[in-house]
């Protein structure tokens, strides 16, 4: 994992976005055809991600070098 150890240096910039999985496969002719209880955990697959977590283990990366 040649990424993590600090051999390469570059600048990277991360915008996230929280937005519970967004909606744009509701714009899908397959959404209007589905009901919601059936289309949203096949198609909108809402996601329950910790980003904060996710940013602190990246944090702790960097502080291994």
């Amino acid at each position: 994992m040649r990424w993590c150890t600090g051999d390469l240096q570059a600048a990277l910039t991360v915008v996230l976005v929280n937005n519970g999985g967004g909606g744009i496969f509701s714009f899908l002719p397959i959404a209007d055809s589905l009901p919601l209880d059936i289309f949203t955990p096949l198609w909108a697959t809402p996601q329950n991600v910790d980003l904060a977590g996710r940013a602190a283990v990246s944090a702790l990366c960097k502080m291994c070098h």
